[in-house]
């Protein structure tokens, strides 16, 4: 029983160094692609990611707007709340 398991264990370990190292072979390969496909891939990531970033900050500005529009219209409608003018 223990020499099966220790069998297995051994077959296994095997196993996962033989996928590492074409998982490594492949890795150079995408690098030096001649298709550029790997780079598309990165400069798409890239371009995502900037997309993103836009987006979040399209989506701050418009709440600070909202936020900058309710205090000026409840500063206008109750001044008394704010405390005197100068």
């Amino acid at each position: 029983m223990a020499y099966d398991l220790q069998a297995m264990n051994d077959d296994t370990v095997d196993k996962l160094y033989e996928n590492q190292v074409i998982i490594n072979k492949n890795r150079e390969w995408l690098l030096q692609d001649k298709a550029g496909v790997a780079p598309r891939v990165f400069h798409f990531d890239i371009n995502t990611r900037q997309a993103r970033h836009n987006v979040n900050n399209a989506l701050r500005l418009v709440r600070d707007l909202k936020e900058s529009k309710n205090e000026t219209f409840n500063r206008l409608s109750q001044p008394w709340t704010f405390g005197k003018y100068s």
